[in-house]
């Protein structure tokens, strides 16, 4: 299948944006943007917007299509972050009870947050310690802060 694949350049670093013809596959925060990889296609463009206006504090949700989870735990801790809203955060802690009260597992959502191929787009960003500390961030704590501030 064919990948499209172009590039934004936002206020805290470069994010590699790559779509098949029906979702986004990936967007994430990358050191450089290389010219050779660029593909653009109508929904990478639409990113690129949506992403604009976010950084503008004009959009605090995205409506964009996504590939889907591989497996359903990933779908429900994606969807718990998804549903945390602009300017406010959550627990790993708190969507692991979310997803199971009677087996939280804390570490299982860090796990799936680590590997989010959407950064921004599914806000990881959002998920903070039980202690409210800002742990892991697969982009860097720095660009978690910066995340978390611009929200405020």
């Amino acid at each position: 299948m064919q990948e499209f694949v172009s590039y934004y350049a936002s206020k805290v670093g470069v994010l590699r944006i790559a779509a098949n013809h029906e979702t986004l596959t990936s967007v994430v925060f990358v050191n450089h943007s290389n010219d050779n990889d660029v593909l653009p296609s109508d929904l990478t463009h639409e990113c690129q917007k949506q992403l604009e206006a976010y950084f503008s504090k004009k959009l605090k949700k995205f409506d964009l299509p996504l590939a889907n989870s591989n497996t359903l735990y990933q779908h429900a801790v994606r969807q718990q972050m998804v549903d945390t809203y602009y300017g406010t955060t959550t627990t790993y802690q708190a969507i692991a009870k979310n997803i199971n009260p009677e087996h939280p597992g804390p570490r299982a959502v860090g796990n799936v947050c680590n590997k989010n191929p959407f950064h921004i787009i599914v806000p990881c960003h959002r998920v903070l310690a039980s202690n409210g500390k800002l742990t892991g961030y697969a982009a860097g704590i720095e660009k978690k802060q910066w995340l978390l501030a611009h929200e405020q």
